[in-house]
């Protein structure tokens, strides 16, 4: 409430006195925060990768999944630690079993395209996609709906595939706005664009 300045005035200082408190005593979304903090830096906290990464590698052991997917991007890319993509997917998929939807959405592109050793599984990757799409995650409701679209690892449904992209778009996904209009185009000579569930709702699964 501090750091955001809700309820109160923003104080960064005062926040990071808390949560290095609550980081003392191995508290792991404390531990997460501060680490971000210092990911983020700026007025009252020095900008310091090295730290952030000591910090969320002790809250991603403590299960906290927003750390164990920040984690995964830190050894995937090999910032404030030695890059090990092996580690990076242990992580990913830690927080994705957690369900984390940004990491479920990109262990969806490991399976994708076959990366970090992991053998090539369109299947798995609209199975992930889903989880993550089913949590309102745009990138992974637009990924949905042209895997539906063009029948990747799943049946293709173009009825589907335009709920989905349909949903990515209220999301604000710039591609599935302009993909969607681009259909609906199509569609109006023809008929009526088929009724679609509301922003929230939940299509077929």
């Amino acid at each position: 409430m501090l750091a955001e300045g809700i309820g109160t005035a923003a104080d960064t200082g005062e926040a990071r006195a808390w949560l290095e408190k609550a980081a003392a005593q191995n508290e792991p979304r404390g531990l997460y925060l501060l680490a971000m903090m210092h990911m983020d830096g700026g007025p009252g906290i020095e900008y310091n990768v090295a730290e952030a990464a000591r910090l969320l590698g002790l809250a991603a052991e403590g299960r906290e999944r927003d750390a164990q997917y920040e984690l995964a991007l830190l050894y995937g890319t090999g910032t404030g630690v030695p890059r090990d993509g092996a580690k990076a997917l242990d992580w990913l998929r830690k927080s994705a079993a957690q369900g984390q939807m940004k990491a479920q959405y990109y262990l969806a592109g490991v399976y994708a395209g076959g990366r970090d050793g992991v053998e090539r599984d369109p299947k798995a990757a609209v199975q992930w996609l889903r989880k993550s799409a089913l949590q309102g995650y745009g990138d992974a409701e637009y990924a949905l709906g042209l895997a539906y679209l063009e029948g990747h690892g799943i049946e293709r449904d173009p009825n589907e595939a335009f709920g989905w992209l349909r949903r990515a778009a209220r999301h604000g996904h710039a591609e599935a706005i302009e993909l969607v209009r681009r259909i609906e185009a199509r569609l109006k000579p023809a008929a009526a664009a088929p009724a679609l569930p509301e922003a929230g709702a939940t299509p077929r699964q």
